[in-house]
């Protein structure tokens, strides 16, 4: 996540927070008045329904854009480690940052007023120690969660690594197994290769986090599995722009990804490949 979307992300969970908050002590407590009460209890639950709906719908908006997930891959700013790099998408940890948020606002105790049509802070002593601090917890790791360190897929000439929230595992090229992954994949992308026992190991990729297109992902990673030749132009413009257009090709004229790569590999040689 950049820096912009991270603070996109902290300041439409803490509004949600707050929602929460005003959903709590005010927006609740005016349902009471309506008549007859199961109006007033529909009433209620749309407007607890709305705490969820209006912030993960208004984070959707804002990230509209990112939905059409672009066949291309990003650059390394390291000139001396060349890769390409399937970045994060922002969607799923900002929602999660939201979430978080929300549930912690949630776990804030109140209790109704006797006699009255207001809300307060729980009084008894018990729980409520609890229950703030599970408040703060979520919210101090809602609020962490943005600044974890992105997660991704990076492609070198020696092969690939996937980069979680918390670690990596990478891969050689070599160790991998021809033939996969399969171009069509939906939320994952099953890389087969060999480990280091050379026993056969399987690791799934969650493309769906990540703002590439998950056919153009599967293919290329399948193309450099079973084409070393291009291997050592990894992380490079022109090799990027072949991969475009072997891809652009892929699509127009449906046939196996090595092959519509091939093509486009002969149509704009390079480096003596």
């Amino acid at each position: 996540m950049t820096l912009a979307w991270r603070v996109t992300a902290i300041l439409v969970a803490v509004s949600a927070a707050g929602y929460v908050v005003l959903d709590k002590f005010v927006i609740q407590p005016l349902t009471w008045r309506i008549e007859p009460g199961i109006l007033g209890l529909y009433a209620g639950l749309i407007a607890f329904a709305s705490t969820v709906a209006v912030p993960v719908l208004t984070f959707l908006w804002l990230t509209r854009r990112l939905r059409p997930r672009p066949a291309t891959f990003t650059l390394s700013a390291d000139l001396d480690r060349p890769a390409f790099v399937a970045a994060e998408s922002p969607m799923y940890r900002g929602i999660a940052t939201i979430v978080f948020m929300m549930m912690a606002a949630n776990l804030i105790p109140t209790e109704r007023v006797p006699d009255s049509y207001r809300m307060r802070l729980s009084t008894p002593l018990g729980f409520v120690p609890v229950l703030v601090v599970e408040a703060a917890v979520l919210a101090v790791f809602a609020l962490a969660l943005v600044w974890l360190p992105n997660s991704s897929v990076r492609l070198t000439p020696t092969g690939l690594t996937v980069r979680y929230l918390l670690g990596s595992r990478s891969i050689d090229w070599h160790d991998l197994f021809p033939g996969g992954p399969p171009p069509t994949v939906r939320r994952t992308m099953p890389l087969r290769y060999r480990g280091r026992t050379g026993r056969a190991r399987q690791l799934d990729v969650l493309v769906y986090t990540y703002h590439v297109d998950r056919e153009f992902l599967a293919t290329v990673v399948r193309h450099y599995a079973e084409r070393p030749e291009h291997r050592p132009d990894i992380g490079t413009q022109t090799e990027l722009d072949r991969l475009r257009i072997g891809f652009q090709h892929r699509v127009r004229r449906p046939a196996g990804a090595v092959t519509i790569l091939a093509e486009a590999a002969r149509s704009r040689p390079m480096g003596g490949n």
